[in-house]
């Protein structure tokens, strides 16, 4: 079994993710229950928790942003070739 280094831990994209996710979720929690308690619903802390889902993804464009863009040109390279030979 290999040993987990600092980065392994805190970077989700090396293996990290499950242990930055319950850290995550244990400092938003006391936001989302004075939500529901201030707002006598749940709607308004499922609205956050739909908002905060749907951004997730800008984390990757701007922390990653160069990897992503590299991958996806290479993907459409392959895909311009795959769609090419399919005549």
């Amino acid at each position: 079994m290999s040993q987990s280094s600092f980065k392994d831990i805190i970077i989700p994209s090396s293996g990290g993710g499950v242990f930055m996710m319950m850290i995550f979720c244990l400092l938003l929690s006391p936001i989302f229950s004075y939500i529901r308690i201030k707002s006598r619903s749940v709607v308004a802390a499922a609205i956050m928790h739909g908002t905060l889902n749907a951004t997730r993804g800008f984390r990757s464009l701007i922390v990653e942003f160069r990897d992503r863009v590299k991958t996806r040109r290479e993907l459409t390279k392959t895909r311009i070739i795959i769609y090419s030979l399919k005549i």
